[in-house]
């Protein structure tokens, strides 16, 4: 058995082609680190990932 906790987990999702421009608005909301998590490499291989870095550095700015 766990015992007693509490967790809690909000997640906010973007879809469409200008998603990523979402980015500014939400990076401020939770600090300087950011995980990326995905699967089979497709995120590499369309340039999503490359993308969401370059704007996760423009928001540090």
């Amino acid at each position: 058995m766990l015992g007693k906790f509490s967790y809690c987990n909000p997640t906010k999702l973007y879809f469409g082609e200008d998603a990523l421009s979402h980015l500014h608005e939400e990076l401020p909301k939770y600090g300087k680190n950011v995980m990326l998590t995905y699967g089979g490499g497709s995120i590499k291989k369309n340039g999503i990932y490359d993308q969401a870095g370059v704007r996760t550095a423009a928001a540090e700015g």
